[in-house]
């Protein structure tokens, strides 16, 4: 079908008149009268506005040999992925075949560039893993784990991104590009044929008037959509930045979520009986806080234009009311008393134990606690003595091999019952340091000369030990060196047995030679 028996029948399905379509396109009625007849053609321009008027293809529109209307969003079947790889590869197998070996040299390096440019926004990728790693890591067991899955969102999700950036900007700059060039090359030969006999001079329908005479451009929208290496690492360095907004949207989520959290329980406070105002109020605008800048991040990444008026004036509000919190918890806490140690409910207790003394019994090294020596003459065997809290520890002491092990475990805990006791300290305005129930003292009592023994046995234990990890990592050096130097002997293996077998192949043809010498 010819593009003016096409025009006029895409015009009536639409229901313009020539008037109306004229109006659209910015041109006369007798514009679109002439392109109908077949008398004239458009500019490149008016072909484009058609196609968006008619929602049509541009294929569609000058040849009407395929219709592609823009159908609603359906999901992606498998087999719709495998037709458009299958596809791509047709795409670019035709055209590479059409480049000569200048512009396939330029294709190959511009890919290069590319990728290289993906893998060198690992850097800045790896940088906030680290980032978000530091800051989970501080957060005890739950901390691992919101680690290790940070970790794997933030690899799964570069992986993802990079493929399909690197696919979008392939298809955008080179397969889009090549295909728009075709349309563009057919729509200048229909041209060329149909003005033929006119002069290289056309007048725009916007000038008709003036008659002013206006060079044709047929090259324009070729420049557009091949646009160069600027515009693809443009494109790339935009759908990067708002990789790196969607990272920090899901930190700034889970800090809101915690904010939420924290706001919750400091109003149960309030209500069971700790008038502590100043959190609540400074948690409700941290709250507010975190909702804005998730409301602004978020606009961002999917092109959302955001209301700053409103957002300014929250941002105001949550930091008045964050300002202001701080000020009364400060006030608040101030009238508290901190006190270095347990409530008074918890008394530490002694744990004894006594043991049967002989000349090789000695202490496990503890380099970090103090073992306290105490005479006592009276005794023959020797006497341990541990002070801690019984209440947040089982203490035990083990004789292995001669070797005093010292142990304590931790006991488990009624969780509602030790926040309760918490309430009730803050409602008293108390302020205790629970670090104190590790602390435990350790006292032996035994007479001097077993006390001597007992000191000389655990130092000559001690350097013992350090002569063993001295020796064990000399073991482990000599061992890596000798797998080294083993992996260099295997590599030597490898180049004699290929030598070898040249020198095999060797002798069989100089065998054939003397053979065939002695035959003649």
């Amino acid at each position: 079908m010819k593009f003016s028996d096409n025009l006029q029948k895409l015009r009536k399905e639409a229901k313009l008149s020539q008037e109306a379509l004229a109006e659209k396109l910015g041109v006369t009625r007798q514009s679109v009268s002439k392109w109908e007849s077949g008398s004239s053609y458009p500019e490149m321009d008016k072909l484009i506005s058609m196609c968006s008027i008619f929602d049509c293809s541009m294929d569609y529109l000058l040849n009407g040999t395929e219709k592609e209307k823009k159908e609603e969003k359906t999901q992606t079947t498998v087999d719709d992925i495998v037709n458009e790889f299958v596809v791509g590869a047709s795409k670019t197998v035709n055209m590479l075949s059409r480049m000569d070996a200048k512009g396939i040299i330029k294709f190959i390096l511009e890919l290069i560039i590319i990728l290289f440019i993906i893998l060198l926004f690992k850097i800045p990728v790896e940088i906030l893993n680290q980032f978000g790693e530091s800051i989970f890591n501080n957060l005890g067991g739950v901390g691992d784990v919101l680690s290790t899955l940070w970790t794997v969102f933030i690899e799964i999700a570069y992986f993802i991104l990079a493929v399909l950036f690197f696919i979008t900007i392939y298809k955008t700059r080179y397969l889009d590009g090549y295909e728009e060039v075709k349309v563009i090359n057919h729509v200048n030969k229909n041209s060329s044929e149909e003005n033929e006999d006119e002069n290289k001079f056309s007048t725009t329908e916007n000038d008709n008037e003036n008659n002013l005479p206006v060079m044709e451009n047929k090259n324009v929208i070729k420049h557009e959509n091949n646009g160069g290496i600027i515009s693809v690492l443009s494109s790339l360095l935009m759908v990067f930045i708002k990789f790196i907004v969607v990272c920090i949207l899901i930190g700034f989520a889970m800090e809101c979520m915690f904010a939420i959290v924290m706001f919750a329980f400091s109003v149960v406070l309030f209500i069971d009986g700790v008038h502590i105002f100043g959190p609540v109020i400074g948690l409700f605008g941290l709250v507010i806080f975190s909702i804005i800048i998730c409301e602004l991040l978020f606009n961002f990444v999917v092109n959302k234009k955001t209301n700053l008026k409103r957002l300014f004036i929250n941002f105001v509000i949550s930091f008045l009311l964050m300002g202001f919190g701080i000020s009364m918890s400060i006030v608040a806490f101030s009238k508290f008393t901190y006190i270095n140690g347990l409530p008074e409910r918890y008394k530490p207790e002694v744990f004894t134990k006594e043991i049967d003394m002989n000349n090789d019994l000695n202490f496990e090294c503890y380099g970090f606690e103090t073992i306290d020596y105490i005479p006592d003459e009276s005794l023959n065997n020797i006497k341990i003595e541990i002070a801690g809290y019984k209440d947040f520890n089982n203490y035990q002491v083990y004789v292995l091999n001669n070797h005093i092990q010292l142990h304590n475990e931790l006991n488990t805990i009624n969780g509602s019952e030790h926040v309760k006791e918490i309430i009730r300290n803050l409602k008293n305005k108390k302020i205790y340091n629970y670090d104190n129930t590790l602390d435990r003292n350790i006292k032996v009592y035994a007479n001097s000369k077993n006390i001597e023994i007992l000191k000389q046995n655990s130092e000559n234990y001690c350097k013992q030990i350090d002569k063993e990890d001295s020796m064990i990592e000399s073991y482990e050096n000599e061992i890596n060196q000798i797998r080294e130097e083993n992996d260099e002997l295997s590599s030597k293996i490898y180049d004699l047995e290929y030598e070898k077998e040249e020198l095999k192949e060797k002798n069989n043809e100089l065998r054939e030679k003397i053979k065939g010498i002695l035959e003649e």
